[in-house]
């Protein structure tokens, strides 16, 4: 039996979900989202309820193959050890060589990383198309995509918020590089439309003004998939569309 962990917010949820796609191809794979008994991650698993997925590819309990590392006792050890307490059956992603190759694996394996390689994608497209489809849009969401369906869209996400106020989670893109991506996409693009999501919205509309773009301020915290709502659900879908 192989697992991959699941944490993080929907977007990385979407990837591991993916790499798990991919190894399902040849072998017996299951998602373990048990790291989100232990503590909030955004907006929590959402795969199940923001996606048509049927809720049995994962596992909620404590894996079986490797030591629950999220529980407390053994961060509190991690942390005074200094050093990952594991089993030789975790296989920890490696950001120099990510990519795992299509095989079988015939030894139990416990995958933890977020597995965001294209390669990993590519020969499940037409899988990940179907399972990453919503349920219907309400009406206000389904207005704006009609409204839009004739142009070419590039969704824009600005993430701020926890960006801001934590260094361990890296720089927070300035304007230069905005600027510099959207004058790519112009260049390239014939008469784009900006589609901007973002935990800052008016810090967009403030510094985005010049160009041709729509701001989505209205899916935070209620009514957006029968009765679900992020920024980022809206967002994932331009993502699909592609």
């Amino acid at each position: 039996m192989l697992e991959v962990k699941v944490f993080g917010g929907l977007g990385n949820q979407m990837f591991q979900y993916a790499f798990y796609r991919y190894l399902l191809q040849n072998n017996d794979v299951m998602l373990n989202i048990s790291d989100y008994l232990v503590h909030r991650h955004h907006q929590g698993f959402e795969l199940d309820r923001v996606f048509n997925l049927s809720g049995s590819y994962y596992n909620k309990e404590e894996s079986h193959i490797a030591i629950h590392a999220n529980s407390v006792i053994i961060r509190l050890l991690q942390k005074l050890l200094r050093a990952r307490i594991a089993r030789e059956a975790e296989y920890y992603e490696h950001k120099e060589v990510s990519f795992v190759p299509d095989i079988q694996f015939h030894t139990d394996v416990y995958f933890v990383g977020f597995w965001q390689d294209v390669r990993y994608v590519e020969p499940i497209k037409a899988d990940l198309l179907k399972d990453f489809s919503f349920a219907k849009l309400d009406k206000r969401n389904a207005d704006f995509m009609n409204s839009i369906a004739d142009r070419e869209t590039v969704s824009v996400h600005v993430r701020r918020g926890d960006y801001l106020t934590s260094a361990s989670l890296g720089n927070v893109c300035n304007n230069e590089y905005y600027s510099k991506a959207i004058e790519f996409i112009q260049e390239h693009v014939k008469n784009p439309l900006f589609v901007f999501f973002s935990d800052d919205i008016e810090w967009c509309k403030e510094n985005f003004n010049h160009i041709d773009a729509k701001y989505v301020d209205w899916n935070s915290g209620g009514g957006f998939l029968s009765g679900y709502a992020a920024d980022d659900y809206v967002q994932e879908l331009y993502y699909c569309k592609q």
